[in-house]
């Protein structure tokens, strides 16, 4: 049954019950269901506030770049009917209805999502999980984007790597590291039977304090015990790479001096 028809059974019921009009019976009913509304609304707003990580954005943040907290745009998908129409369209309408970045409209509708219990940390709207891992480098792009581009330099830091990815690493760069002025990165992806791990992207950019980050996005992993295991492989061959970017970067200034 329709949510419409559903509404239109619960106003009959009330005047069958009451002896109201249907117009009186409609109103009481409306304004019930909005109450109801906006107290998820207000549960969830409070649940994204106490969670032990909000994702990306916090309500102060929030406030400063939208002009509202959690609880105005909590209610705004919950009028939208974002649980029923998905996110897609759910960040579609922050964005296009309400003049809400794409930033924040995906990451509102993100919070909001978990706080519905839509889906929990680190889980994708397709039901699928993800984790990303980044570190700052203390390095210029030119000398960090290198751990990537030159086998020798691969080479470094992908011996101290777990094979599990030290391998799938060593062969993507082999098969070509795209690049752009300000970033080069990688796409792997794992089809293998013995594999919990999806799609992968380890991308180096360049920042604009003149240093690099260098981030891991792992997709498509079949459940939440997948991600911890992920995170730590991760964590720890991107501080490998953070070792020899700094050590290149010691070098470029020692070939510099005078």
């Amino acid at each position: 049954m329709t949510d419409a028809k559903k509404l239109k059974r619960k106003i009959r019921d009330r005047a069958s019950r009451t002896g109201e009009s249907y117009a009186a019976a409609r109103r009481h009913v409306l304004a019930q269901v909005d109450d109801q509304r906006q107290k998820r609304s207000q549960q969830a707003a409070s649940e994204a506030r106490t969670a032990p990580a909000t994702g990306a954005v916090s309500e102060a943040r929030c406030i400063e770049k939208t002009g509202h907290g959690f609880d105005y745009w909590f209610a705004v998908l919950d009028r939208f009917g974002a649980p029923k129409k998905g996110h897609t369209a759910a960040a579609t309408h922050l964005r296009e209805d309400h003049d809400v970045s794409a930033w924040y409209s995906q990451s509102i509708t993100v919070l909001y999502e978990r706080a519905r219990g839509i889906r929990v940390l680190n889980q994708a709207s397709s039901g699928s999980h993800q984790v990303s891992v980044s570190r700052v480098l203390p390095a210029p792009f030119e000398a960090a984007q290198r751990c990537l581009t030159e086998a020798d330099v691969r080479k470094r830091w992908l011996g101290a790597v777990d094979d599990v990815l030290a391998a799938p690493i060593d062969e993507a760069a082999e098969a070509g590291v795209k690049t752009k002025t300000d970033a080069a990165w990688i796409r792997i992806r794992l089809d293998r039977e013995d594999s919990d791990r999806g799609r992968i992207e380890l991308r180096i950019s360049a920042t604009k304090n003149g240093r690099s980050q260098a981030v891991a996005r792992i997709e498509q992993l079949p459940d939440a015990e997948a991600v911890p295991p992920e995170r730590a492989r991760w964590r720890q061959a991107i501080d490998e790479l953070k070792q020899v970017a700094v050590s290149l970067e010691g070098h470029a200034l020692e070939d510099d001096a005078p």
